[in-house]
C-alpha cells in the first residue's frame, strides 16, 4: 500500500481505527452522545492520565510494583485513594448487578456482626484451636434448638475443649484465648476463612486449582451463618441496601438451592424454600417502602433470583431440584428469573453431562405453561478444549440467556459471533477472574477482545463478600484504568447493557432505564464541574458535594460497617431529588473525531434538501400562539442567547442549547421537511394555547410550523425545519405526543403506530426508493417501520406522499434516513425544481396511497443496545437493528400463522420483533454463502433487537414444539383406540 502523503496516510489510518472498532458496544451509539458526556468522558481520560503518572508512577512503602489494573487484592488501599474511584463510587449510576451469588454479597465483618446476636448460633472445631493449627481450621456453624444452647462451654483455645462440640458463638468470641488475639482474634480467624487475603491469592494458592479450594471454603464457614432464617432475613437486606448505596437500582443473584431446608428460629431445619421466597419478597418490599417513604423510590427498581444449584450432583438427582424450580415459579413468576448450575468448571461436572434432564426441564416448562431461561455458567477456565470450555457449546446449544463468566470465549470466533447476533451478553467478573488466577492482571483480561468483538457484556461482582469488590464501583474501575480505549462513555454503555439483558418485564425495563438516563446526566454534570474547579488548582475534597439524587440511601443500622473504606457524602434523609427525563432519541456527532460530514461548518449548514427552497414555507403560518413573536422563531431555528443557558441545564441527556453545541461539534445538515395531517392531529400537536408544540420546538431543537386551517379541507400542512438531528427527533415528539406517551420513555410492544405522510419532490423519490426498493428496504430494516410512496403526484404540484407508519422510535429512525438520502441528493443535484403542493378549499382529500397505519410491528429503542447494519452511507442513524434467519418445516407453518394471523401477531407484539414467514421456495444464506434450509423447509426472517429477537426465536420454537407434541398425542391416542 502506498501513500502520496503523510495526510493521505494519516487518514487511511484514522479509516482503519474506525473500522476495527466499530463493532464496540459505545461506539455504535457514539453520535448519540450529548456534548456533556463527551465533555465528562475527555476530563475522565485527562484524570486517568494524570493518575498514570502521579499515583501508579510513583512509589510506594507497602506496594513493590504498582500499575494501573494490578493485583486487585493489593493496590486495593491505593485505588480507594485515587480522585477516579472517589468519583465513581459515590455518584455513578451502574445500572443491574446480573452476576452475584447470593450467599457471598454482604461484607463479612458485617456477616459476622448479625450472628453474634443469635443465641441460636452455635460453632464448634474438630480440635481445639492453637497458634500452629489456627490457620488451617475452619469454623463450623450451626443454629440450634433452644434446649441444646451452650452458653458454658469451654473456649475453643481450650486443651479441655471436646472436639467437635457445640459452643455458643458470642460465648466462643467471648473466650477467645488472649495470645491468638481475643475477641478481636475470634473475629479475624472467622473473616479470614470468609474471604480471601493477597498472600493466598499471590502466594500460598497461586494457582486455579489451589486458589479454587480456598474459595470453596468459605462458603462452607458462611452457609452456617446465612441459612438460618433470622440472620437470612437481615442478610437480604443488607445486600439490597449496600447494592443501592453504590449505585445499583436492580440485582439478579444466583441463590444456591441445593439443601432442601434452612434453619427456622427455633433452630429446627424446616424453613422450605417457598418459606424461603416469601421472606425475600418481604424484603424487597420493605426495602421499596422505605425509599419511596424517603423520596428515593427511583433508587431500586426490584430484585430477582437466578435458582441455581451445584454440578456436583448426579443427573438423577437434578429432577428433584427441575421440579422445585418449577413449582416456585408458578407460585413466584415475578421472582424467578431463571435456572443455573454453578460450581468450579474444572473439577466438577460439565453440562453435557446434564443434557438429558435439562431438555426434560423445558419440556416440563412447557407443560406447566412457564417459562424458566437458562442463564448458564460456562467457559470460566484457562482450558482450551477442555471439558469447562467445551461447556460453551452447550450453553448456547441450550438456548442460554446469558453466559457466566465466559472468559474462554475469546477462543472461539464462532461463538462470539453468536453472542453478538443472538443478543446473549456475558456475565464477566474482572476481579474475580483475576483473584481465581484466570488473569495476572486487568491489562492481561479478555474483556477488551469481547468488546472489540461487539460481545454484550455485563459487568458484575460474582462472590464480592470473599474478595472484598463490594458492589460494582471496584470492577468498574478496573475495566476503566486497564484501556486506553475504554472511557466514561464505555462504562455508561456497559450499565444501560445490564438493564438491558436483565430479566426485567418491559415495565420494569422502561423504569430503570429512565431513572438511570437521569442519573447518569447528573453524574455527568458532577464530573465536569469536580474536574473543572480541579484543573482551577481546588482540591477536590473541597469541590460541590453530588447533587442530593446522586446521594446513595443507607439503611436503618451500621451500613457504614459494610466497607469502611468507602465514605458516603450525605444521609438518606435528602429527599429534594431532582427529576430528568432521559433523552430516548439523540442529537448528531458530538465528537469531532465521528463527524460525519465534510467540509466546514457553513458548508455543512449550506447543505439543504429542495424542499427547503420552497416557497410555501414562508407562506405556512406558524400555529398562533401567545408565543409566536420574533424572539420565539428565534429560539426556534435553534439560534439561543447567552441569556437562554438556564435552559440547557435543564434538558436531557440528548440535548444542549444551541450554543454549547456549536462550540463543541460541527453542526450536522440543515434540512426542511413537509408532510401532510389531518386537522385533529394538528390540533393535538399544537396544544392549548401552543403548549404542545413550544415544548416539541424545546425539546428538539427543530423549528415546528403548523398551516393554517382550510374550510372544507381535512388535512394541514407540518413543516419541520433546522439539523437533521433535532428535525428526526421532533417527528419521534409529535408521534408521541399525538399517542399521549411520555417524551421520555422508548417505544415498547404495544405501542401504537402512526402514519407519518412526508411529501417528497418526485425527482428525489427515485432517491428514497432505491434501485428496485433497495433503500426502502435498508430504511424498513433498520427502523422497523413500513413505507410506501405513491404512485402518482399530489394535485397541483411535483410531490408525491411517502407514508411512514410505526412507533415513535421507528418514525423518528426512518426520518434520519430519508432525511440523510435527502440531503445526499440535494449534494448530486442542487438545481432541481418542483411545485410545492398546496391543500385548497375546495380540494378533495388527495388520491394517494398512505400505505395504512400498522406498518407490522415496532422498534424499542434504547441508546447503547444496537447492532451494525447496512445502512445509508455517510451518516450513523440514531438506532439499527438486526436480522436473523430461522427455518420452519413447511407442514407446520399454519399452526405459526394461527387462525387469521392470531398466533403470529400474538409472538409479534409479545416479542416487539418484526416476523416474515416467506414464500415457499425462497432462501436465506447458509453458511459459506450457500443457500440455506432444506426442501419442506420454510424461511422465516426476524428482524428487532437482539433480545427481542431471542424472544421471538424461542417463542417460535415453544410454539412448534408444543404443536409437535399435540401431533405426538394424538398419534398415540390413535394408537391405542379400538379399530374400527
Amino acid at each position: 500500500m502506498s501513500f502520496s502523503n503523510v495526510e493521505e496516510y494519516m487518514k487511511q489510518r484514522d479509516a482503519l481505527i474506525k473500522e476495527d472498532r466499530s463493532l464496540r458496544r459505545e461506539y455504535m451509539t457514539v453520535h448519540l452522545r450529548s456534548p456533556l458526556e463527551v465533555k465528562a468522558d475527555e476530563m475522565v481520560r485527562k484524570l486517568r492520565a494524570k493518575e498514570a503518572e502521579t499515583v501508579w508512577k510513583e512509589e510506594h512503602p507497602d506496594i513493590l510494583h504498582p500499575f494501573p489494573g494490578m493485583e486487585f487484592l493489593t493496590g486495593k488501599r491505593l485505588i480507594e485513594k485515587t480522585k477516579i474511584f472517589e468519583v465513581l463510587s459515590k455518584v455513578m449510576p451502574k445500572g443491574a448487578l446480573l452476576h452475584a451469588h447470593f450467599d457471598a454479597t454482604v461484607n463479612a465483618s458485617f456477616l459476622l456482626k448479625l450472628s453474634l446476636d443469635q443465641p441460636a448460633l452455635h460453632v464448634r472445631v474438630p480440635e481445639p484451636l492453637n497458634a500452629q493449627n489456627i490457620a488451617s481450621i475452619l469454623p463450623d456453624f450451626e443454629p440450634l434448638p433452644a434446649q441444646s444452647y451452650n452458653f458454658q462451654g469451654p473456649s475453643l483455645t481450650s486443651s479441655d475443649y471436646v472436639p467437635n462440640t457445640w459452643v455458643n458463638i458470642a460465648t466462643a468470641r467471648e473466650k477467645f484465648d488472649l495470645v491468638l488475639g481475643g475477641p478481636e482474634g475470634f473475629d479475624k480467624w472467622v473473616i479470614d476463612s470468609m474471604m480471601i487475603r493477597p498472600a493466598e491469592a499471590y502466594g500460598t494458592h497461586n494457582t486455579v486449582y489451589k486458589i479454587w479450594r480456598k474459595f470453596t471454603s468459605t462458603f462452607l464457614v458462611s452457609r452456617g451463618l446465612i441459612r438460618f432464617m433470622p440472620v437470612f432475613r437481615q442478610y437480604v437486606k443488607q445486600f439490597l441496601m449496600s447494592s443501592i448505596e453504590d449505585g445499583i437500582l436492580y440485582v439478579e443473584p444466583r441463590v444456591n438451592f441445593l439443601y432442601k431446608k434452612m434453619y427456622g428460629a427455633d433452630g429446627t431445619e424446616t424453613v422450605t424454600h417457598r418459606e424461603m421466597l416469601q421472606v425475600f419478597e418481604k424484603v424487597v418490599q420493605e426495602v421499596k417502602d422505605t425509599l419511596k417513604e424517603q423520596g428515593q423510590e427511583n433508587k431500586f427498581i426490584g430484585a430477582r433470583i437466578i435458582y441455581s444449584t451445584i454440578k456436583f450432583l448426579t443427573p438423577d438427582e437434578l429432577d428433584w431440584y427441575i421440579e422445585d424450580c418449577i413449582a416456585l415459579k408458578k407460585e413466584f413468576p415475578h421472582l424467578i428469573a431463571g435456572f443455573d448450575l454453578v460450581g468450579d468448571e474444572n473439577e466438577l461436572r460439565p453440562i453435557i453431562d446434564y443434557v438429558e434432564p435439562l431438555l426434560r426441564f423445558r419440556k416440563r416448562q412447557a407443560e406447566e405453561g412457564v417459562d424458566i431461561p437458562f442463564i448458564l455458567h460456562a467457559g470460566e477456565t484457562l482450558g482450551d478444549g477442555n471439558t469447562a470450555d467445551d461447556n460453551m457449546y452447550d450453553a448456547i446449544l441450550l438456548g442460554t440467556k446469558r453466559i457466566g463468566h465466559g472468559f474462554s470465549i475469546v477462543k472461539h470466533p464462532k461463538l462470539m459471533e453468536a453472542c453478538r447476533e443472538r443478543g446473549i451478553a456475558i456475565e464477566v467478573c474482572p476481579i474475580s477472574n483475576e483473584i481465581l488466577r484466570l488473569t495476572s492482571s486487568m491489562p492481561m483480561h479478555p474483556l477488551p477482545i469481547m468488546l472489540n468483538n461487539g460481545v454484550p457484556v455485563v459487568l458484575s461482582s460474582d462472590d464480592p463478600s470473599v474478595f472484598g469488590n463490594m458492589g460494582l464501583t471496584y470492577d468498574y474501575f478496573q475495566v476503566l484504568v486497564a484501556s486506553e480505549v475504554t472511557g466514561l462513555s464505555t462504562l455508561g454503555a456497559l450499565a444501560r447493557d445490564s438493564i438491558e439483558f436483565s430479566s426485567m418485564d418491559t415495565e420494569q425495563k422502561e423504569k430503570a432505564r429512565a431513572a438511570w438516563e437521569g442519573v447518569w446526566k447528573e453524574f455527568l454534570e458532577y464530573v465536569v464541574e469536580i474536574e473543572s474547579a480541579s484543573t482551577s488548582a481546588v482540591d477536590l475534597a473541597s469541590c460541590h458535594l453530588p447533587p442530593p439524587s446522586l446521594v446513595r440511601p443507607s439503611s436503618p443500622g451500621p451500613l457504614a460497617d459494610a466497607d469502611s473504606n468507602r465514605k458516603r457524602s450525605r444521609s438518606p434523609s435528602d429527599s429534594d431529588t431532582k427529576q430528568y427525563k432521559r433523552a430516548n432519541t439523540g442529537v448528531g456527532p458530538s465528537d469531532a473525531s465521528h463527524s460525519n460530514g465534510a467540509g466546514s461548518s457553513a458548508e455543512r449548514n449550506n447543505m439543504t434538501s429542495d424542499a427547503t427552497k420552497s416557497s410555501s414555507a414562508a407562506d405556512d403560518n406558524a400555529a398562533s400562539t401567545p408565543g409566536s413573536n420574533r424572539s420565539d422563531r428565534q429560539k426556534d431555528d435553534g439560534v439561543k442567547s447567552s441569556g437562554d443557558s438556564g435552559d440547557a441545564k435543564a434538558s436531557t441527556s440528548g440535548e444542549a442549547s444551541s450554543s454549547t453545541a456549536a462550540s463543541t461539534v460541527p453542526p450536522s445538515a440543515n434540512i426542511h421537511m413537509r408532510c401532510l395531517i389531518v386537522t385533529q392531529d394538528a390540533s393535538i400537536i399544537i396544544g392549548k394555547g401552543g403548549s404542545h408544540v413550544n415544548e416539541i420546538r424545546e425539546k428538539s431543537g427543530a423549528r415546528v410550523m403548523v398551516s393554517e386551517s382550510i374550510p372544507g379541507n381535512p388535512e394541514r400542512i407540518l413543516n419541520v425545519s433546522g439539523p437533521l438531528d433535532a428535525v428526526s427527533k421532533a417527528f419521534g415528539l409529535i408521534v408521541r405526543r399525538i399517542n399521549d406517551e411520555p417524551f421520555d420513555v422508548p417505544s415498547v410492544p404495544g405501542s401504537r403506530a402512526v402514519t407519518i405522510k412526508f411529501m417528497i419532490p418526485n425527482s428525489r423519490m427515485g432517491s428514497v426508493i432505491g434501485k428496485g426498493g433497495s433503500k426502502i428496504k435498508e430504511i424498513q430494516d433498520a427502523s422497523g417501520a413500513r413505507l410506501n410512496a405513491s404512485e402518482g403526484m399530489l394535485p397541483g404540484s411535483t410531490e408525491r406522499v411517502l407514508s411512514v407508519a410505526g412507533v415513535a422510535d421507528a418514525i423518528h429512525i426512518a426520518t434520519y434516513y430519508i432525511g440523510t438520502i435527502l440531503i445526499e441528493a440535494q449534494e448530486r443535484m442542487p438545481s432541481s425544481s418542483f411545485s410545492t403542493y398546496r391543500p385548497s378549499s375546495n380540494s378533495r382529500r388527495p388520491t394517494h396511497n398512505s400505505g395504512g397505519s400498522g406498518g407490522g410491528g415496532g422498534s424499542s429503542y434504547i441508546p447503547g443496545y444496537s447492532h451494525q447494519i447496512h445502512g445509508p452511507p455517510h451518516h450513523n442513524p440514531p438506532q439499527q437493528l438486526q436480522t436473523q434467519q430461522i427455518y420452519i418445516p413447511n407442514d407446520l407453518v399454519g399452526c405459526i400463522i394461527g387462525k387469521g394471523g392470531s398466533k403470529i401477531n400474538e409472538i409479534r407484539h409479545m416479542s416487539a420483533s418484526q416476523i416474515k414467514i416467506m414464500e415457499p421456495g425462497a432462501t436465506g444464506v447458509g453458511p459459506n454463502g450457500a443457500p440455506g434450509g432444506s426442501e419442506g423447509e420454510r424461511l422465516v426472517v426476524i428482524t428487532g433487537q437482539p433480545a427481542n429477537i431471542q424472544m421471538a426465536v424461542q417463542l417460535l420454537y415453544h410454539r412448534l414444539e408444543q404443536e409437535k407434541q399435540k401431533q405426538l398425542r394424538a398419534q398415540q391416542q390413535s394408537s391405542t383406540s379400538p379399530s374400527s
